[in-house]
């Protein structure tokens, strides 16, 4: 394809640091795969970078206002993710003779429902979710009107977003995170660590603290050498937090600096802990870890969006705490170095066969043909 393209977001995407950035990173590297003329308008800094593709750094990037930018020399806009929609919408020409395409990931509107009643599970009872309900309903609303296509992470986002909306738009597009490829090593010698990277600040910080409190705790308890160790934004003050709570642990809760190679630190741990409880949207953190060769432990959420997930063959299932120790117990008491590699395995193999950028790369084709037509 030699159209042009243009793509709007709001920060810029070129290094992975959270769950947007490595969406926008995403379908960056599926746009400038499908594409030979792509730009990069960052919103919020009113910077384009001029001709962005895989091999090179090396940007041609100006200083532009929205009003200056002659959106109809583009057959196709990306917009992403919903505030860069809000931001760059009433700029966009009446008349239009590009295709919009919106990426959203999660139906927000369905989020802050499950956030709402995940406050009444903490026991942190959060009215604000409710409080910010008409106004994504409106935006998502708008969304949905205005684009010709809305790109979602899971098949289970894309019927809720439908489906509240009376909508044929929305189609799936998973998050592809472009690494190096690893070689998966057996167990040399029993790693006591547990791993759990999240954002332990906002809501989740109460699904956290329950969590050390019934789970990582009483398990401890029981098994003086295990040890846990935390990365991701807010790790560090919910580290300080939880060693004040539970001192007599305070040694074996660790907190991580930022790690520029997330492979290497879920390389290091035996297991990795994913309780997610919210039901929709793809757990990137969940997918990473899986596709290291880590066994991956997590409620069933966890899994959200990943097809041939099967507890005890690639993964483990857990809902309710004493459910998540046994688990925990079965892992650092009673797996050998064969049967954690095993599992291990299946999780990558499952993952490379399911999430790759050449399905996504078949799938939007077939998506633009169908809107070009």
């Amino acid at each position: 394809m030699k159209q042009k393209l243009l793509i709007i977001y709001n920060q810029e995407p070129f290094s992975i640091r959270d769950g947007v950035t490595a969406a926008l990173n995403s379908l960056m590297n599926l746009m400038i795969t499908i594409y030979i003329e792509v730009d990069l308008f960052i919103v919020d800094d009113n910077k384009i970078y001029r001709d962005v593709n895989i091999d090179s750094n090396n940007y041609n990037i100006r200083s532009i206002n929205p009003e200056g930018i002659k959106f109809n020399t583009y057959s196709i806009i990306v917009v992403s993710p919903i505030t860069s929609f809000m931001k760059i919408k009433k700029f966009l020409p009446k008349s239009r003779k590009f295709k919009l395409i919106t990426q959203i990931s999660d139906c927000i509107v369905y989020e802050l429902w499950v956030s709402f009643l995940l406050s009444l599970k903490f026991r942190n009872l959060k009215l604000s979710s409710l409080l910010k309900t008409p106004y994504y309903l409106y935006y998502e609303f708008i969304v949905n009107r205005e684009s010709d296509v809305v790109i979602l992470q899971t098949e289970r986002d894309v019927d809720i977003f439908n489906s509240l909306y009376s909508s044929k738009k929305g189609i799936s597009i998973p998050n592809i995170v472009l690494k190096k490829p690893i070689k998966l090593k057996k167990v040399e010698e029993k790693n006591m660590y547990i791993g759990w990277c999240a954002t332990f600040k906002g809501d989740y910080f109460y699904l956290a603290k329950w969590f050390c409190q019934n789970v990582i705790v009483p398990f401890m308890g029981k098994n003086e050498y295990v040890k846990i160790s935390f990365l991701g934004s807010g790790n560090i003050e919910f580290v300080e937090y939880i060693k004040n709570k539970f001192p007599e642990f305070s040694e074996r809760f660790i907190s991580n600096n930022f790690v520029e190679d997330i492979q290497q630190y879920y390389a290091s741990h035996m297991l990795i802990v994913s309780p997610i409880y919210k039901g929709y949207g793809l757990i990137n953190k969940t997918i990473d870890a899986m596709s290291s060769g880590k066994i991956v432990l997590g409620d069933k959420t966890a899994f959200n969006g990943i097809s041939g997930i099967s507890n005890e063959v690639n993964c483990l299932i857990a809902e309710s705490p004493d459910d998540f120790i046994q688990s925990l117990e079965k892992v650092f008491n009673n797996f050998s170095k064969n049967d954690i590699f095993n599992m291990g395995n299946k999780a990558s193999q499952l993952i490379s066969g399911q999430f790759s950028l050449e399905k996504n790369i078949k799938k939007i084709r077939q998506v633009l043909k169908e809107i070009n037509t």
